[in-house]
C-alpha cells in the first residue's frame, strides 16, 4: 500500500473514531439539562460543523492527484486539528470525565497520526535528499524572484 493510501485509511479511521464520538456527545447532550445545555448545544452544532468539513476534506483526500496531494494532506490535518481543538472545549463545558477521557483519546490518536507523517517525511527526506534540495533550492529561487520583483 503506498504513502497516500495508507493515509488516507489513517485518516478514515480517524474519522471513525471521531464520528463514534459526536454520536456518544448526542446521547449525553439529550440527558443534559440545566445552565450548560445551551452552550452545550451551541458547541455541538460548531462540532457537527468541523467534521462535516473533516468529511470534505477526507472526500478531496480520496480524489486528489499524485500532485495536489501534499496540499490537500496538509489543510486535512489542520482541520482534524481545529476539530480536536472543538471537541476539548466542548470537553471542558460539559465537566464529564467519561467525555474528557474521550476527547483525550482522540487528541493522542491525532497526534500520534500527526508524528507518524512527520516520520514518514523524515524518511522520504533521507531516502531522496538531492530531490529534496532540489524542490527546496526552486523554492527559494522562486521565492527570491518574486520578493526581488514586489521591490
Amino acid at each position: 500500500m503506498d504513502k497516500n493510501k495508507e493515509y488516507i485509511k489513517s485518516y478514515e479511521d480517524l474519522l471513525k473514531n471521531y464520528k463514534d464520538l459526536l454520536s456518544n456527545i448526542e446521547s449525553a447532550l439529550k440527558d443534559t439539562d440545566g445552565s450548560k445545555k445551551k452552550q452545550l448545544l451551541a458547541k455541538n452544532k460548531q462540532l457537527k460543523d468541523k467534521y462535516k468539513e473533516a468529511e470534505n476534506n477526507f472526500k478531496k483526500l480520496k480524489s486528489a492527484t499524485e500532485e495536489g496531494f501534499e496540499n490537500v494532506k496538509d489543510s486535512s490535518l489542520e482541520g482534524l486539528n481545529v476539530l480536536k481543538d472543538v471537541l476539548a472545549e466542548y470537553a471542558e463545558i460539559i465537566g464529564s470525565d467519561n467525555i474528557k477521557e474521550k476527547v483525550a483519546q482522540a487528541k493522542d490518536q491525532a497526534i500520534q497520526f500527526g508524528m507518524n507523517k512527520e516520520y514518514e517525511l523524515e524518511e522520504h527526506v533521507r531516502k531522496n535528499p538531492l530531490a529534496t534540495i532540489a524542490v527546496a533550492v526552486g523554492a527559494g529561487l522562486l521565492l527570491g524572484l518574486y520578493l526581488r520583483r514586489s521591490h
